[in-house]
């Protein structure tokens, strides 16, 4: 009786069936010819190199949440001590607290916490221009900076989430 034989993936080591054409793990094409596999190789390494670079802005994105929370708290902090008005404290208070949180949590879930400061701090923009329309030119370079480092996270977490997908050896 003949023995069935485990091979080794070239590409993730992991042990699969000799009749296999392409690794059911990797998707490595065993079978393929070298032309085929140097395809994938090279494909491999940039995939990591794209999880390499959303990796890089997640952090990025994290500090800018971390700092525009900063900024929040101070504002409030500020604004308490020239009106006396808790209630402005508060809410000032809560949306800075919560732009840390998004930030503590957005290299766990990175597409759902980068989304989220996204949407309040475009909120608040937003709100900020119904009352006074002047808010929407001030500091203009740095709603711009901000708005597009979470853009540009949120576009990488994305494009790192579909490689993850399909490749689970990454």
């Amino acid at each position: 009786m003949a023995e069935n034989t485990l091979l080794t993936c070239d590409n993730c080591k992991v042990e699969i069936s000799p009749v296999e054409v392409n690794c059911e793990h990797c998707g490595y094409p065993i079978a393929g010819s070298e032309k085929e596999k140097a395809i994938f190789i090279g494909q491999q390494i940039s995939n990591k190199a794209t999880i390499a670079e959303a990796g890089k802005y997640r952090k990025r994105s994290a500090y800018v949440l971390y700092i525009v929370g900063a900024l929040q708290l101070l504002s409030g902090a500020l604004t308490y001590m020239q009106i006396g008005d808790i209630f402005v404290l508060l809410i000032t208070m809560a949306i800075g607290v919560t732009f840390i949180a998004f930030g503590y949590f957005s290299s766990k879930r990175p597409l759902l916490f980068v989304a989220l400061g996204l949407g309040l701090i475009l909120s608040l923009y937003a709100l900020d221009f119904v009352f006074d329309p002047a808010s929407l030119t001030k500091g203009i370079l740095w709603k711009i900076a901000i708005v597009g480092t979470l853009v540009y996270s949120l576009i990488n977490s994305y494009d790192e989430q579909q490689i993850r997908k399909k490749n689970k050896s990454l």
